[in-house]
């Protein structure tokens, strides 16, 4: 059904314009000079390229055919032979289709004039260009047929055509808005007639004077119109100035009667007139209309701008370099609880009260520098109260003249906000600092005990298996055992505790570290082949000594070392070592591998965590406080070093101990 609508809209789109080419022909016909072949105005073209160009591409064939058959009927009409019909409507057919298709193509489509680019395009285009292209042919018709000078007629050809463009095509095509604005509002449209019977009045009487530069007066009525109602207004305008012109030239009235007799030359001067006003008319009205089209996006703008300021959160002063308000938003007011002619009267060191002597003068170098400035302040209520604000100040040009503009933000609640966190942070460190004292003096007390246990029960366990009651040495032995396991955790958390308090001392040495790690295998080797497995050292005897802490270093290895073999069943664990050059700064990277049971990548980060492991199954599994790795990862900090793993279930662990060849213990200070 939308389809055949739309089939029936185009045919009867398409008589339309094979009427309107067929009278307007007409027209042209009745407005032809003496010599019978070409007329002083020829509209038809001019209407029908206006009428394609209004269309969609696909309904351009049905306008070019219509165009085509009212051409033939004119000329049928007139009494024109078959072949010459065919020559003329071939040629005004070429200059309909050429003309339409260039502004199409470089103007695009709509084409409403409302720009001076689209206009310039359609004037040079369909204006100029194609009439002068089409007169080479209708020239040498008129040769041809009526026996006729070749250039005098390309000449009138090109002229009649190329004012007629100029005059009807910007008037059918700004019609449509046209007319719904004029019945809108009637008003307007009165006032449109009267311009009209006003530019009627001073052509008859300019182009019947026998002064032919009066002529020129028409030339204002177009502007006015263009100016007050847009192209539709100069076109309506200039097709009521043309038809008036040219009828009272071809009637040898006014300036026409004295230029020697020659009519043609009249209507040629006449022609001139009317293309130079027609097209100054346009081009001004084209560049009004953008000027007004820019300066209502800009107001637009402005006042989408304004609403903005005004419904800001935050308020906005602008003042000028003296601190003057010059304008201000609904927050600054609301916030500060006066009227805005009130603070608009005022300055900003009524409102700031921290505003130090020439600050106006020192943030305007600082702002000249193109450095936004943001700082703390305190506004001043009209009450007297005062509430703390983050101000940011920038730089901004208001009325030609240079301005601060400064966003005041209320962060009263920001402020008690940090005020509480800070508190809590003194509070957490004095527990933090509490508890550290705590465990240091609670293990330092538990020790001395376990010692007497430990000596006592290796003493006893010695006197017992040499009276040979071994049933109660294995007891003894395992109490021995309990209490240097306690004794171990006692020490760790003692040594954390010293770490996280920053009392732990650091004990820069020369360390043999192929030695070292030597000795810190064979500590470890018992506790490796207990699980069945084997451990490797691999230490190239050329990396020798570095400059560390033997201790932590020893402690860092050991608690690595315990681990993999805690965590690994009939497996490989390797310790090894190698010298990583960094620009001019050497480093050592001890890597501690197993074949063990491995770490999933998202529990990495909580490894290193006090009194925690990767997966609360192996405390039961395989025991354990979570102290060692908590303990090695802050010793190396103190060493300025790191420690990294990578791992994979059930592939194993690979921790990495990064430390500088020559370490100075300096980030000790930081803990």
């Amino acid at each position: 059904m939308q389809i055949a609508n739309d089939w029936k809209g185009g045919i009867l789109w398409a008589v339309m314009v094979g009427l309107a080419v067929y009278l307007l022909a007409l027209l042209g016909i009745y407005l032809q000079r003496e010599a019978q072949y070409i007329s002083s105005l020829w509209p038809a073209n001019a209407v029908a390229i206006a009428l394609l160009l209004g269309r969609p591409r696909r309904d351009w064939p049905l306008g070019l055919i219509a165009t085509l058959a009212g051409n033939l009927l004119l000329n049928l009409t007139v009494g024109n032979g078959l072949w010459p019909a065919v020559g003329y409507t071939t040629v005004n057919l070429f200059e309909v289709a050429v003309g339409a298709s260039l502004v199409a193509r470089f103007a695009g489509q709509p084409v409403s004039l409302s720009s001076l680019r689209q206009t310039a395009c359609f004037i040079f285009c369909a204006g100029l260009l194609v009439p002068a292209l089409t007169a080479f042919p209708g020239a040498a018709l008129g040769n041809f047929l009526y026996a006729t000078e070749y250039w005098p007629a390309w000449r009138v050809w090109w002229v009649a055509d190329s004012i007629s463009v100029m005059i009807f095509a910007p008037l059918v095509i700004s019609a449509p808005a046209g007319v719904r604005r004029f019945l809108a509002n009637p008003r307007e449209g009165f006032e449109a007639l009267g311009l009209l019977l006003a530019t009627l009045l001073v052509t008859v009487i300019t182009f019947s004077s026998s002064v032919f530069p009066l002529v020129y007066l028409t030339f204002p009525f177009l502007v006015a119109a263009g100016i007050r109602f847009g192209m539709f207004g100069v076109g309506l305008n200039a097709v009521v100035a043309a038809t008036a012109a040219v009828l009272i030239t071809i009637n040898g009235a006014g300036h026409a009667g004295h230029i020697a007799g020659d009519l043609a030359a009249a209507i040629l001067e006449a022609q001139v007139f009317l293309g130079v006003t027609v097209l100054a008319a346009l081009t001004v009205t084209a560049v009004m209309h953008e000027k007004r089209t820019t300066i209502d996006k800009l107001a637009a703008s402005e006042s989408r701008f304004r609403e903005l300021v005004e419904h800001a959160s935050d308020a906005i002063f602008v003042h000028d370099l003296e601190g003057n308000f010059v304008d201000i938003n609904y927050q600054a007011c609301k916030s500060l609880g006066y009227e805005r002619e009130e603070l608009l009267a005022m300055k900003v060191e009524d409102v700031e009260t921290d505003l130090p002597v020439n600050a106006v003068e020192d943030m305007w170098q600082h702002l000249k520098d193109g450095a936004a400035i943001t700082l703390d302040g305190t506004h001043r209520r009209k009450d007297g109260s005062t509430f703390p604000v983050e101000v940011r100040i920038g730089l901004l040009t208001h009325s030609d003249r240079p301005m601060i503009v400064a966003m005041a933000r209320d962060v009263t609640a920001r402020k008690q906000v940090e005020a509480q966190l800070y508190e809590a942070k003194e509070t957490a460190e004095e527990a933090s600092h509490a508890k550290s004292v705590f465990l240091a003096n609670t293990s330092h007390e538990l020790r001395t005990p376990l010692n007497a246990i430990i000596g006592y029960s290796e003493l006893l366990e010695d006197e017992i298996r040499a009276k040979g009651h071994g049933e109660y040495a294995d007891d003894l032995s395992r109490i021995k055992a309990a209490g240097h396991h306690l004794l171990d955790i006692i020490t760790g958390i003692l040594d954390l505790s010293k770490v996280e308090a920053g009392k732990m001392e650091v004990d820069i040495l020369p360390v043999d570290l192929p030695d070292l790690m030597a000795q810190v295998g064979v500590a470890v080797e018992p506790l490796a082949r207990r699980n069945g497995n084997s451990l490797i050292v691999i230490c190239d005897p050329s990396i020798g000594e570095i400059s560390s802490d033997p201790v932590k270093l020893r402690q860092i290895l050991f608690n690595l070392l315990s681990n993999a073999a805690k965590f690994t069943r009939d497996g490989k664990i390797t310790l090894s070592a190698e010298i990583e050059t960094v620009g001019e700064k050497k480093w050592v990277n001890l890597a501690v591998s197993d074949t063990g049971i491995g770490i999933e990548p998202e529990k990495f980060d909580k490894l290193f965590d006090a009194f925690t492991q990767a997966d609360s199954s192996t405390t039961r599994r395989f025991g354990g406080t979570g102290l060692g790795l908590a303990i090695s990862r802050r010793y190396c900090e103190l060493l300025d070093g790191e420690i990294a793993v990578e791992s994979k279930p059930g592939e194993g662990a690979t921790f990495t101990v990064r430390l500088p060849v020559q370490s100075t213990g300096s980030a000790r200070a930081a803990v």
